[in-house]
């Protein structure tokens, strides 16, 4: 769209395409526009089937309240295999059943690049990610919430500008386990990155052979019996959830 924004229900199952024939060209969903309230919107509801998304999703609109992202399935599962970015607006994945991101093609990232914007990914189900695919926020705060399991890839809450204020915040909430994507004899990623980080999980927070790797500043965690196992890059402060 060039201008205003794109609002979709689609019934049953979605694919967003990286190509349609005939010809062969790319597809995605490119999103445009100048102004306030709503510019380069996308709303995308599946009421009843899966939604995967194999063309990439950006919007370049510029505005107050402008290119915020949804994408939702209310009895299905979510497939992400290409890249959602937002320049100005918030980013949501809501998902009833799973939520995929970057199962099949490395790399795939969700990206809110304007300084404290948010990106959330909800899931009935679990949240599974690549080794090195994941979500990045620019000192904004970044949520991911499972009914069971979360495999984490790569999730990074930016830095501070100079002269800013402190926006950066992970929150990792598991009602069964928090589990590193990368193999435990595999060159081990930096999981989390940002200022303050919440980890809570009905069973583990990473393994003894498999730790979550931390670069943060402020950590809170609780978990199950099971324990919580983490390694962190640098100084750490140890605080409670209601302050992180």
């Amino acid at each position: 769209t060039r201008n205003g924004g794109l609002y979709v229900i689609e019934a049953t199952d979605l694919t967003i395409a990286a190509t349609l024939p005939p010809p062969e060209s790319p597809m995605g969903v490119d999103l445009r526009g100048v102004g306030n309230g709503g510019e380069g919107a996308l709303s995308l509801i599946v009421k009843t089937g899966n939604l995967k998304v194999e063309g990439a999703v950006r919007s370049t609109a510029t505005g107050i309240d402008s290119g915020n992202l949804l994408l939702q399935t209310l009895a299905g599962n979510i497939d992400i295999e290409a890249d959602i970015t937002s320049d100005v607006g918030s980013i949501s994945v809501l998902s009833s059943g799973d939520v995929r991101l970057g199962a099949t093609q490395s790399g795939i990232q969700l990206t809110a690049l304007t300084e404290g914007k948010t990106t959330e990914i909800v899931a009935g189900q679990d949240v599974i990610m690549g080794v090195d695919s994941g979500v990045v926020t620019n000192n904004g705060a970044l949520s991911v919430l499972a009914g069971r399991d979360i495999t984490v890839g790569v999730l990074d809450a930016g830095v501070v500008s100079e002269g800013g204020t402190e926006q950066r915040a992970v929150s990792l909430n598991a009602v069964r386990n928090i589990i590193d994507a990368d193999a435990n004899t595999g060159t081990q990623k930096v999981n989390v990155k940002s200022g303050n980080v919440s980890l809570k999980a009905g069973g583990y927070i990473g393994t003894a052979a498999n730790v979550i790797e931390l670069s943060v500043a402020n950590l809170a965690s609780a978990s199950g019996a099971s324990g919580v196992f983490l390694s962190e890059t640098n100084g750490l402060t140890i605080g409670n959830l209601s302050n992180v």
